[in-house]
């Protein structure tokens, strides 16, 4: 992303609900890293952990107009979407195996 415009936590929030690319890329920017390795933590596969990470991000953009900024930030959303994907990945991989 070009650093020249850096939002600022609010602008963030109302961008992604405005749906501009520079408000999704600079969240993305911000807080991949981090949402990645709470699910590498969960699936222990990094490569698992990446498509997860994918998947989660399309999940949060499809959906951001749902977002509702009174019951919890913009991160903490993502996060439980991330979790979610984990969990779900998790389950399925147990029935599988069984």
């Amino acid at each position: 992303m070009l650093k020249d415009t850096q939002y600022t936590p609010l602008e963030i929030k109302q961008g992604l609900k405005r749906n501009e690319y520079r408000a999704f890329e600079q969240f993305y920017d911000d807080y991949a890293a981090a949402l990645y390795g709470v699910i590498c933590r969960l699936v222990q596969n990094e490569q698992i952990a990446g498509v997860l990470l994918d998947e989660a991000f399309l999940e949060f953009h499809h959906s951001i107009r749902g977002y509702d900024r009174g019951t919890c930030t913009a991160f903490t959303w993502a996060l439980r979407i991330c979790q979610s994907k984990a969990k779900r990945f998790m389950d399925d991989s147990r029935l599988t195996s069984q």
